[in-house]
């Protein structure tokens, strides 16, 4: 997370005719994330087929660079300014599915909401532009909640998908076999995973391959035996094949 940035953006308003004030925000990223896991939780939805995620004490901070200016120049501002986020907790439905016939589970997400318990924008800015700029964004938490809770429902998404298929497979679907020399377990999966009350079966290919097999075997060529499922349990470390 701590990696995640914004492309640089300019608006423009047009202020009666009489000039167009103009704002670019520029290096915008996430400078500070912190989350509490004893909080966080992973729930299986056999009925809706869906994972439901929940995560709470989320602590964030968001900076980025803005520049004022207006046309006729008679406006002018510039600084940085943050964006504190604190005592957050964000609830989504994660959708698994391995629709891209990679051999690869993927997750998408849905009903992604975040609550936010405590919310400040600072400008450091020389000028009482800054101190208006402050007071506008102050003004729009419920636009910025909409922003952060598809920010973080994607990373979220995602980062469950790369733990999830790290778990399942050690590289591109191939599972190399302790005590056994140039031996692999094609772990390439089939299908969508299939729900249970506390855990889902995802079907593997379940093949065992050598390296030259291996090399040349693609997630989409043809089976011709019996898949082999692999059941996920409640916790992160029970997979069972």
């Amino acid at each position: 997370m701590q990696s995640f940035r914004l492309e640089d953006n300019c608006s423009e308003f047009k202020v009666m005719e009489l000039i167009t004030p103009k704002l670019c925000v520029s290096n915008q990223k996430l400078a500070h994330f912190d989350v509490d896991l004893a909080k966080s939780e992973l729930k299986i939805d056999s009925t809706e087929k869906k994972i439901k995620m929940s995560i709470e004490g989320i602590d964030l901070r968001f900076k980025f660079k803005y520049d004022i200016s207006s046309d006729p120049s008679w406006l002018r501002d510039s600084g940085e300014a943050y964006i504190d986020a604190r005592k957050c907790a964000v609830r989504l439905n994660l959708v698994p599915s391995t629709e891209n016939n990679d051999g690869l589970l993927h997750f998408d997400f849905n009903h992604a909401e975040i609550f936010i318990h405590q919310y400040e924008v600072k400008t450091g800015g020389s000028s009482d532009l800054s101190r208006a700029l402050e007071i506008i964004f102050n003004s729009f938490k419920s636009f910025f909640k909409n922003e952060l809770a598809n920010m973080l429902a994607w990373r979220m998404a995602k980062s469950v998908e790369e733990s999830m298929n790290t778990m399942m497979t050690a590289s591109a679907g191939f599972i190399e076999l302790p005590g056994v020399s140039n031996v692999f377990l094609n772990a390439t999966m089939l299908g969508d995973p299939i729900f249970h009350s506390d855990y889902l079966s995802i079907l593997m290919d379940g093949s065992f391959v050598t390296q030259d097999t291996k090399n040349n075997m693609k997630a989409s060529d043809e089976q011709k035996h019996w898949p082999m499922p692999a059941f996920i349990g409640k916790n992160a470390e029970n997979i069972q094949v």
